[in-house]
């Protein structure tokens, strides 16, 4: 479903930052990286919630958006933050979409400006997520594990 999604969304991306007159030199590379990053995301999200089930609504939300926040180094530069930020930035999505987007809108996509570091970790990441969660969900099928919902209460109360 990501599959689909993500083209569309990327796509729908760069017709609203046009429309707001944001000067884009190079559109379809800009569509296209976005729709990696958009696919190697969701994928590793999905996969998260595949094999922890609704804990991994709020893995995503830790791992996806308060620590990737903090390691991004788009509003506070990585020199001016813990170590641990700076560690987390190497693979953090967030990083690779502020390094990618920055290389396509200011360096004219060269690959050595951060586009190669942005598409090298999506294109990781979503084999990862694809393997991980292929490999982990025919485990859990196969010994009839459930991934179900929370539910601490015993049925009846």
């Amino acid at each position: 479903m990501t599959s689909v999604a993500a083209p569309i969304v990327a796509g729908a991306y760069i017709l609203i930052a046009s429309w707001v007159g944001m000067p884009i030199d190079q559109p379809w590379l800009l569509w296209g990286f976005s729709t990696l990053m958009i696919f190697g995301v969701s994928s590793f999200a999905n996969m998260t919630q595949a094999l922890a089930g609704s804990v991994g609504l709020f893995l995503n939300m830790f791992i996806f958006v308060i620590l990737a926040m903090l390691s991004a180094g788009g509003a506070v530069p990585l020199e001016a933050s813990p170590p641990f930020f700076r560690w987390l930035s190497l693979f953090e999505p967030m990083r690779q979409v502020f390094v990618g987007s920055r290389s396509v809108l200011y360096f004219d996509g060269n690959w050595d400006a951060g586009l190669a570091q942005a598409v090298i970790a999506a294109s990781t990441a979503i084999v990862v997520a694809i393997t991980a969660g292929l490999i982990g969900t025919t485990i859990y099928d196969r010994r009839g594990l459930s991934r179900g919902t929370f539910n601490p209460a015993p049925e009846g109360i």
